[in-house]
């Protein structure tokens, strides 16, 4: 009897450990891979802290979302041959883009805003795109002082997305349909409604359509469905949406 409850303790705990290797700390199933992978653009993203805290021989101050990228970068990053503030601040990232988890800042990141406070320094607001597509609800800022140099990043992007635009499969039609049959409603939109993103939710990425429309009261929703495979992602409120 004893080597009965034995075994079965022993086969107990091998199924709860192995089910345990494909989660997060959340609870969150992840595979193998894809851990594997994060794991390495993390180790990237330390090196290059590393290497931009040698360079202007200083700790920096960090602050990492949970996705991995930097929400707030501060400390003071000066190129003095560098006059044009965009051009420097897409050059500055470029040149530490493992540490921002972006592959390619400077086809990624659109401008969005240039300011200048009374204090002189610069504001500059970059929006985050993949293969012409724009991340919904991401923004890049960085802050220049009245000596030219970086002083502050932030904002909230995700990781360069690893997307296959071409597997689109889901047209807006398509898309329609599903959004009916989730909300249980009959209306008639043209394509003007719907909008191709990168759709940034529950810690994955997609590729989605974007579909605007009002319920009867006349409030402003967002509907989210996935390109690929026609999931419904979410429904949100206008105020929520940014882009």
């Amino acid at each position: 009897m004893k080597k009965i409850l034995l075994l079965f303790f022993i086969l107990f705990f091998n199924v709860i450990y192995s089910y345990s290797l494909g989660q997060d700390t959340k609870g969150l199933t992840v595979s193998p891979e894809k851990d594997s992978v994060l794991a390495e653009a993390l180790k990237l993203r330390d090196l290059a802290l590393e290497r931009l805290e040698q360079t202007v021989g200083s700790k920096v101050k960090v602050e990492f979302a949970e996705n991995g990228t930097p929400t707030t970068l501060s400390g003071k990053f000066c190129e003095r041959t560098y006059k044009h503030y965009t051009n420097f601040t897409l050059r500055f990232l470029q040149s530490f883009k493992d540490l921002f988890l972006l592959k390619d800042p400077e086809s990624e990141l659109t401008l969005e805003e240039f300011a200048m406070s009374k204090e002189d320094d610069v504001h500059i607001t970059f929006h985050q795109s993949y293969q012409g597509l724009p991340v919904y609800q991401t923004k890049l800022s960085v802050r220049f002082n009245r000596e030219g140099c970086i002083t502050l990043i932030r904002g909230e992007w995700v990781p360069t997305p690893k997307i296959k635009i071409g597997q689109l499969r889901i047209t807006p039609k398509n898309a329609l349909k599903i959004l009916n049959k989730e909300l249980k409603t009959a209306k008639s939109m043209d394509e003007t409604s719907f909008k191709l993103i990168i759709f940034p939710w529950e810690k994955e990425t997609y590729l989605a359509w974007q579909v605007n429309y009002h319920d009867q009261n006349s409030n402003p929703w967002a509907c989210f469905i996935d390109a690929i495979n026609g999931g419904f992602l979410a429904n949100l409120k206008m105020w929520v949406v940014l882009h």
